[in-house]
């Protein structure tokens, strides 16, 4: 498991750099962008909202 000499180690070092960085692409991939999430939440609110006005001042005004 542990590496016998300096260049073993340097490469069994650069593997798991290697590994990590994979690790951190595909889990950035599964996850969906969280302040994405949060302005497409924010811009269906505002529009549900506007929707529920112009409905409520179009019943009012007939």
């Amino acid at each position: 498991m542990f590496p016998t000499n300096l260049d073993a180690f340097k490469i069994y070092q650069k593997e798991l750099h290697q590994r990590a960085a994979h690790q951190h692409l595909v889990r950035s991939l599964e996850r969906p962008y969280r302040w994405a999430d949060k302005v497409y939440t924010a811009v269906g609110r505002m529009l549900i909202i506007a929707g529920q006005n112009l409905m409520k001042h179009t019943q009012a005004a007939h």
